[in-house]
C-alpha cells in the first residue's frame, strides 16, 4: 500500500486546522456563556434588591398605619 506524502500531510494539516477551529469555537461559546451567566446574575441581584426595598416599604407602611390607628383609638378614648 503506497501512501503519498503530500496527501498525508494535507490530511494532517486539515486535521490540525479543524482542531484549532473547534477549540476557538468552544472558547468563544464558553466566553459567551460566562458573559450570559454574569448578566443573569446581575439581573437576579437587582430584582432581589428591588424586592427587598419593596418589602421594607410595605413594612414601614404597615407600621405607620398601625401607629395611625393607635393614635385614632387613643383620641377616641380621650
Amino acid at each position: 500500500m503506497e501512501i503519498h506524502l503530500p496527501s498525508m500531510w494535507l490530511g494532517v494539516v486539515l486535521g490540525l486546522l479543524l482542531w484549532v477551529f473547534i477549540r476557538l469555537v468552544r472558547a468563544k461559546l464558553l466566553a459567551n456563556m460566562r458573559e450570559f451567566n454574569a448578566e443573569r446574575d446581575r439581573i437576579e441581584r437587582e430584582c432581589a434588591a428591588e424586592a427587598e426595598r419593596e418589602r421594607i416599604e410595605q413594612v414601614r407602611f404597615a407600621e405607620a398605619e398601625r401607629e395611625r390607628r393607635q393614635q385614632e383609638a387613643l383620641q377616641a378614648v380621650f
